[in-house]
């Protein structure tokens, strides 16, 4: 919980106003990060990644696009359990390989570049991702259920 609070801390250094998801998203991979001597390793979280899998499967999952709109009173109306879980599962896919690395990383540079300055996240991936944020939801899904879960090792 003290790597997830202290993240939230170093978010409003470098970005000021970020988007609730990329937020929480962030702090959450951080809390599941390993040193061991000279790498950083964010573990894959099986309970998160369940968590997700069970509101899939009872048809609960929210779209990804109501979470990129959210701010903090939104985020307090749904069940912590679920949005905790969908937006540790998207940053953890974002990392997940080169191409969305940088997406990512380009995300992160934008927020910082334009400090405080709102964000949306739709809009930048629309522009920025292959098809678009209505692509990579699809990525997502197709992630969770059948994609390689492992830690990330930096």
């Amino acid at each position: 919980m003290t790597r997830h609070k202290a993240t939230h801390v170093i978010h409003a250094g470098l970005f000021g106003n970020m988007p609730k998801w990329l937020n929480e998203g962030l702090s959450e991979c951080f809390e599941l990060l390993a040193v061991r001597e000279q790498s950083g390793i964010v573990e894959f979280s099986p309970q998160w990644h369940q968590s997700v899998m069970d509101s899939w499967r009872q048809n609960k999952l929210i779209p990804l696009n109501t979470y990129f709109r959210m701010n903090g009173n939104d985020w307090s109306h749904y069940d912590s359990a679920q949005t905790y879980g969908v937006v540790w599962s998207l940053v953890h896919l974002m990392l997940s390989d080169n191409y969305r690395k940088n997406i990512f990383t380009s995300m992160l540079k934008e927020l910082a570049d334009n400090y405080c300055a709102p964000f949306d996240t739709t809009v930048f991936l629309n522009t920025r991702y292959d098809g678009g944020a209505r692509k990579l939801e699809r990525d997502w899904k197709q992630w969770l259920n059948h994609g390689l879960h492992s830690a990330h090792i930096y």
